[in-house]
């Protein structure tokens, strides 16, 4: 039975691998788009402003505490 679930991941590996080859090649062949198209996908993002809110902060693990460090340190 292990070989065969072996197999079967290798398998669809394989197919993974075909799937993403085919699917860039399709990609890439598409129309570029009319000239507004090609101006908006060659500007420059825009710097993140001042007024521009943080990043949330990560939540600590459930029963962990924020800045706990592990006993001996």
């Amino acid at each position: 039975m292990a070989v065969t679930q072996f197999i079967f991941a290798v398998a669809c590996g394989v197919i993974a691998v075909f799937y993403g080859l085919w699917s860039r090649s399709r990609v890439l062949l598409q129309d570029p788009g009319n000239a507004r198209m090609q101006e908006i996908s060659l500007a420059k993002p825009a710097a993140p402003s001042v007024d521009a809110p943080a990043a949330l902060p990560v939540a600590a693990a459930p029963g962990v505490a924020e800045g706990a460090r592990p006993p001996g340190r």
